[in-house]
């Protein structure tokens, strides 16, 4: 029997070291996206730029957005975990190397012995050492290495998570930029509409001076004249909300953000992004990654806490000085030396260990769950972001046309009223008519906007990333690691 133990024993040991790689759980994916897909024009748009949001051709909005990536207080939490998560694997990495300590006291009566010293020769006496204890852990069952994994996948996690405040905060920021804009384009077609009540009441109130109309009908008209100033009112109180919101988002004070007021021009546009394959959105969209990182960490805590219910391999060494006087301590023969293997086996601990492990294995659950979800609403985010592009797409061209129509019959009604065939309160009815048209015009603008954010979001937002750079630095610094190897699976 015990000549087959050495080969039983480096067997077990073979099998316990063999940490297969990390493995993507497969999930049904679709083929091809169900709704419409943008033109290729625009995706050759896309692919020429650098810079997603210069498409938007708004200095202003380019300027807001590096403010906010410079101070917002979001990005910088995520940018602080992800530090710390960066420290995180250099604590890990830590217990691959021996520890050294240093140690000054009475000795223990069994070091005494072990040195050939007899502890009661001197009741008396006081026996004190001094010396350097290493100690480093054979890691025979992977829980430094796997500890090592957890801290790679929790640090890219992390990366991916900066990201995708990246991305939101991007969005954010654009969308209370256009919230300031359209406020601005609305508040002027609201003074404008006022104007044109204004006018019309006063024309009545001439026409009831000739007895022509009744009073009623002027009363009427003035009543109508004070739903578009209570409009400008309440109008700027949006603008003043949005720019609040910006205040927030870029991390500034309400003294210092001045933007002046401008419109929701038509010709703002936005390239939109190619979204390619489904499958390519997993490798897309940080927060799939985040969550595939997760899940990775969470393999390889199972895989630790499977290795700590085994038992722990140590090699001790110690170098250091014993005398039964402080005065002597360093003195001729004083020295002392030792090294060798240690064992620490868990017998009884409560069921802490099997606990650990269940926890771990439930952790994993939970995490492989969210995982699937974050997939599944991500695939959902992309189908939404463009069933919803196509639609501000129809929208925005059916009110330009409109808005075209009811030009054209202004300027004729124009030209009638120059030639005495038209009146001035037909005019304003159109041109009352025409406003009406541009708010729901600029309404369908704003969501065709919204609606490239919106796919922009969905589909990741544009490379390179954080989280990428961190994922390439993870495999390099794992590839130099020595006795690390792949998270085990389970």
């Amino acid at each position: 029997m015990q000549k087959w133990l050495p080969l039983m024993l480096a067997a077990t040991l073979a099998g316990c070291l063999s940490n297969p790689a990390f493995e993507r759980p497969q999930l049904p994916l679709p083929d091809v996206w169900h709704a419409p897909l943008p033109s290729s024009a625009e995706h050759a748009e896309l692919r020429a730029s650098d810079d997603w949001w210069a498409g938007f051709g708004d200095p202003e909005l380019q300027r807001l957005l590096q403010q906010a990536l410079q101070n917002n207080p979001d990005l910088r939490i995520a940018v602080d975990h992800m530090l710390a998560a960066g420290a995180g694997i250099r604590v890990a990495r830590a217990a691959e190397f021996p520890s050294l300590s240093f140690n000054a006291g009475p000795t223990d009566p069994v070091i005494l012995q072990l040195a050939g010293q007899n502890p009661h020769s001197h009741a008396d006496d006081s026996h004190y050492e001094v010396g350097l204890n290493a100690t480093y852990e054979i890691d025979f069952w992977g829980r430094v290495s796997n500890s090592l994994k957890a801290a790679h996948a929790e640090f890219v996690a992390s990366a991916y998570d900066v990201d995708t405040a990246r991305i939101a905060l991007l969005s954010d920021v654009a969308r209370a930029y256009f919230d300031l804009r359209e406020a601005d384009e609305m508040l002027g077609l609201a003074i404008e509409k006022a104007g044109l009540a204004d006018q019309r009441a006063q024309l009545l109130a001439l026409q009831l001076q000739a007895g022509r109309i009744s009073a009623a009908s002027v009363a009427d008209a003035q009543l109508a004249a004070q739903e578009p100033k209570a409009a400008i009112a309440d109008l700027q109180g949006q603008r003043a909300l949005a720019l609040l919101q910006l205040q927030a988002l870029l991390g500034d004070s309400a003294e210092s953000l001045q933007i002046a007021s401008s419109t929701l021009s038509a010709d703002l546009k936005a390239p939109v992004p190619a979204p390619g394959l489904p499958s390519s959105l997993l490798e897309r969209r940080a927060d799939i990654r985040a969550a595939e990182s997760h899940l990775m960490a969470a393999e390889a805590q199972v895989a630790v806490a499977r290795a700590e219910r085994f038992p722990q391999v140590q090699l001790t060494g110690e170098l250091g000085f014993l005398s039964a006087a402080v005065v002597h301590i360093l003195g001729a023969g004083s020295a002392l030396v030792g090294i060798g293997p240690g064992i620490a086996l868990p017998i009884f601990d409560g069921g802490r260990g099997a606990a650990e492990f269940e926890l771990r294995e439930h952790q994993y659950d939970a995490a492989l769950a969210e995982y699937q979800k974050t997939v599944i609403a991500a695939f959902g985010d992309v189908e939404k972001a463009l069933l919803g592009y196509q639609a501000a797409v129809e929208a925005k061209a059916r009110w330009s046309s409109a808005d075209a129509l009811i030009a054209a019959q202004i300027q004729r009604l124009q030209l009638s009223l120059a030639a005495g065939h038209a009146s001035r309160l037909q005019l304003i009815a159109l041109q009352q008519q025409a406003i009406e048209i541009q708010l729901s015009s600029l309404l369908a603008q704003r969501q065709h906007l919204d609606s490239m954010v919106l796919l922009y979001q969905a589909l990741g937002g544009a490379s390179p990333t954080v989280g990428d750079e961190a994922t390439a630095k993870a495999a390099t610094d794992t590839s130099t690691d020595t006795g690390s190897g792949e998270s085990s699976t389970r």
